[in-house]
């Protein structure tokens, strides 16, 4: 099996009422990026569906080396995300980046320790 990692941007707590034009156009810029990245999911997913129902005759898949892909989402915890803005972005506080830095790496125990709870839906 082969493994994805996948950076996605789950602001749905945004607040839309008082976001100025900087917020407005940074949202968009993550919700074009989110959708670029779940039709590649999508795309794999079906991949894998036909791999999984024999609909490739053995030779192609050989020849185009097709395998199953393993996709892991991990994500982070949402009192990062809410601190995430278009300021944030910018923000080059050696404090704060380590902050980043350590959430990533919790994160990464936490996948390494029990990877089964961030495998995103295997069946798609």
């Amino acid at each position: 099996m082969r493994l994805i990692k996948a950076v996605r941007c789950d602001w749905l707590f945004l607040h839309f009422c008082s976001k100025g034009t900087t917020e407005i156009i940074d949202r968009r810029n993550e919700m074009i990026g989110n959708a670029s990245l779940y039709q590649d999911l999508q795309h794999i997913c079906r991949v894998n569906k036909w791999l999984r129902r024999k609909a490739f005759k053995e030779a192609y898949v050989k020849e185009h080396k097709l395998k199953m892909v393993d996709i892991y989402i991990i994500q982070m915890d949402d009192v990062f995300q809410k601190r995430l803005n278009y300021a944030s972005k910018l923000n080059r506080d050696e404090k704060y980046i380590q902050r980043l830095i350590t959430h990533g790496e919790e994160k990464g125990r936490l996948f390494l320790a029990k990877p089964a709870a961030m495998q995103f839906d295997s069946e798609c």
